[in-house]
């Protein structure tokens, strides 16, 4: 299967999942990693506590959080919003260890803790991108890709071929997101984000070249 047609694959995926996502899940800690929807996350499970979570996440609904850090609610910080991933392969190794895939499939807020023994569950929320921009839709897309393909070199051309098929603002964010943006704080910053038309706007600003480097 092309890049392309996994991407497509994955948004078909998100449209049919949606509606039955968890009211709770498990929530993998995981310093610098965000999971954005119809991206996906390999990973290799071998603490002994995500061991649990992935066994009951097998059992269940195949899905588990990816968050940061575990989150600490005050009036001034809300709970976070996080990325809700299903386990699309997983490979169980004899020691108890796991490789496994995940695919983002819906921004999710976290809520309450359920329990913290032996693996943290909270209560989710899906949460949407807003569709605000003020110009037309294709008129931002065009404007992220030409800043895109000014940073891709030209071997990894298949990138940009994949992104510009991408014809849906929320679904291109999300991959310019997976794929270009570096920071851990920026990134956080941009899950947070659910207005496009603000997303747009940090991403231009997260991608523009030094002012040294523009002249």
């Amino acid at each position: 299967m092309s890049r392309y047609n996994r991407q497509q694959a994955l948004y078909r995926y998100n449209i049919i999942t949606v509606q039955s996502i968890p009211k709770s899940c498990g929530v993998m800690f995981l310093k610098g990693t965000t999971l954005f929807p119809d991206t996906q996350l390999p990973l290799h499970i071998f603490e002994e506590r995500y061991c649990h979570m992935l066994a009951k996440a097998l059992e269940c609904s195949r899905m588990f959080a990816i968050a940061m850090s575990p989150p600490q609610e005050t009036p001034d910080n809300p709970m976070p919003i996080v990325g809700l991933g299903m386990i699309t392969t997983c490979v169980q190794q004899k020691n108890g260890t796991a490789n496994l895939m995940l695919t983002g499939i819906q921004r999710v807020r976290l809520l309450n803790v359920i329990h913290e023994i032996p693996f943290q569950s909270h209560s989710i929320e899906p949460v949407n991108s807003i569709n605000d921009t003020v110009e037309p839709e294709e008129v931002v897309i065009r404007e992220l890709l030409d800043i895109c393909e000014l940073r891709i070199p030209k071997a990894e051309y298949q990138i940009m071929e994949m992104l510009k098929e991408l014809k849906v603002l929320d679904q291109l964010t999300n991959q310019i997101c997976a794929i270009f943006i570096k920071s851990a704080n920026a990134r956080h910053e941009l899950m947070q984000t659910l207005s496009l038309r603000a997303r747009a706007d940090k991403l231009k600003r997260f991608l523009a070249p030094p002012l040294s480097s523009a002249n």
